[in-house]
């Protein structure tokens, strides 16, 4: 298990998915907002 660190505090990640070129893409449920981490 690898934990990273999230750009927004207090977001509450959710629905990770796999994208293309080494990408985690994520809702920031609280935030209201996608991110996207390079791996």
């Amino acid at each position: 298990v690898t934990l990273f660190a999230v750009p927004t505090p207090n977001s509450e990640p959710f629905d990770i998915v796999k994208g293309p070129n080494r990408t985690l893409w994520f809702s920031e449920r609280s935030a209201g907002k996608i991110g996207v981490l390079s791996y």
